[in-house]
């Protein structure tokens, strides 16, 4: 096997060591009887807590008695820089200790680098790597929730660079997460200022002017069986991953309010299809059948792919030219929080099953304006998504980057 990385800065040489993470480590495994958790306290970190290289403290907020953490940390209490790793649910997630007023949970294992020997922010990107991670998942066992022994991650290698090279490679990692955190606060940022000017718009805080300065009349109020012209599902069709020439657009495709091609299933070639399923650009898209969380989802169709079908837990919708021609402005309406609330207040079905139907739907009031101001109004939300969506693909190039240097300055 070799030794050496593909990417390495010029002033180093030679072969990296092979060594047991237990050879150059002190490990902690906080397996055990999970304590009390209570309102207010010592923060608990759990596994679900560790992402892929940091602590999320807003996905989840446990906490444990001031009283109980000396016991519950008797094992190791943690110091800022320390490395974990997730051993189940999920398997393999790392992160490094920012904050040392924090408990840790089961299915945590915690690291600490040897003295003069293994630098532990190297140690972080070490475990991050792709090379790494492909051996955890071959170590691990387990069907639906995969799992490894803290046994077996003791006696797992890692390769070691002198403490020199481990340190620059750190600081280098340490500048690429700078950089993705810096574009992740833009995107974020961006986020926010476009949820700030929708509630501002549709609860008519702001108003839009005529071309010559002139105000909009109101608003008007109508239920959706006045302004709905056609309320289509799509077509009963099996569906698969393997890839033909029919795309299918399913409802784990759509998103709030954009289309979303992370996972395509198709039509088979010898299926016999209906043209009218087959999608055109601008063509507004009503989830009527998901989670209750989830059902009700809308998104534009802008022509994401040149040809695609949707299936029958989608609704096409259709409204009446003298009251909406921009299917835009209808997908921003459909996704404000005053709609999602009155969608979900008619949700039938359990938390997992749910649906809308179209009968149901038919009561449901919608406050809009002239078709003149709904232009300006989609046009203007637009502008903010692109921009968005460059921030975003800016983002996307930095973790292909970083996963990237990951890959080739390992061993």
């Amino acid at each position: 096997m070799n030794k050496v990385p593909k990417l390495r800065f010029k002033e180093f040489s030679g072969e990296w060591e092979e060594k047991k993470i237990s050879e150059v480590t002190s490990y902690v495994d906080y397996r055990g009887k999970t304590p009390q958790k209570v309102n207010k306290g010592i923060y608990l970190v759990t596994a679900k807590n560790v992402k892929f290289g940091f602590i999320d403290y807003e996905c989840s907020k446990e906490y444990i008695r001031q009283e109980d953490y000396e016991v519950v940390m008797s094992r190791g209490i943690p110091q800022i820089g320390d490395v974990l790793i997730t051993t189940e649910a999920p398997c393999g997630n790392v992160a490094q200790v920012d904050n040392s007023n924090i408990a840790l949970a089961q299915r945590i294992i915690k690291y600490r680098g040897n003295y003069n020997i293994l630098d532990n922010t190297y140690l972080k990107y070490v475990l991050l790597s792709e090379g790494f991670q492909k051996k955890l998942l071959s170590l691990a066992t387990g069907g639906t929730v995969s799992g490894i022994k803290g046994s077996v991650l003791h006696n797992t290698t890692i390769h070691l660079s002198q403490l020199e090279e481990q340190q620059k490679i750190a600081n280098f990692f340490s500048l690429v997460d700078k950089k993705i955190e810096k574009q992740q606060e833009k995107v974020e940022a961006l986020k926010d200022y476009k949820k700030g000017m929708m509630q501002k718009i549709f609860s008519q805080e702001i108003r839009f002017k005529g071309d010559n300065g002139e105000d909009y009349p109101e608003w008007e109020s109508k239920k959706f069986k006045d302004i709905i012209k056609k309320a289509r599902l799509g077509g009963n069709y099996t569906n698969s991953e393997k890839e033909t020439k029919y795309p299918l657009i399913k409802m784990g495709n759509l998103g709030r309010g954009k289309i979303e091609l992370n996972k395509i299933e198709y039509i088979p070639e010898d299926e016999d299809k209906n043209d009218e399923d087959i999608l055109k650009d601008g063509d507004l898209l009503f989830n009527t059948r998901n989670t209750l969380d989830l059902v009700g989802k809308v998104s534009v169709w802008r022509s994401e792919l040149k040809l695609a079908y949707y299936n029958s837990n989608l609704l096409r919708l259709t409204f009446k030219e003298e009251y909406i021609d921009n299917n835009y402005f209808m997908n921003y309406l459909f996704n404000t929080n005053t709609i999602l609330s009155r969608l979900k207040a008619i949700a039938t079905g359990t938390t997992s099953v749910a649906a809308i139907y179209t009968r149901d739907l038919e009561h449901i009031k919608f406050e809009f304006p002239l078709k003149q101001e709904q232009q300006k109004i989609a046009t203007f939300l637009s502008g903010i998504d692109k921009k968005l969506e460059k921030e975003q693909e800016k983002l996307d190039s930095l973790n292909q980057w970083k996963k990237g240097l990951l890959q080739h300055m390992f061993v």
